[in-house]
């Protein structure tokens, strides 16, 4: 089996937007529930039932399509 230069190229540019995708897509989420489930945001880690959780992903989600620029 012969790598060529341009098949190397093409999975390093494969790989990297994979990566970059992966990275914007967890830095939004990771800052809204980080004000909301954390002690400087809103506090609110053991003050939800776990069904609940539900309804703060659906919340989550529906304010990342709006805004998008968080990505």
């Amino acid at each position: 089996m012969s790598l060529n230069l341009s098949s190397i190229y093409f999975e390093a540019l494969v790989g990297k937007m994979i990566g970059n995708y992966i990275k914007r897509l967890s830095t939004g989420y990771s800052i809204i529930c980080t004000l909301y489930f954390h002690g400087y945001g809103l506090d609110n880690y053991n003050n939800i039932k776990f069904l609940q959780l539900y309804y703060i992903v659906a919340i989550v989600w529906i304010f990342k399509m709006i805004f998008p620029i968080m990505r």
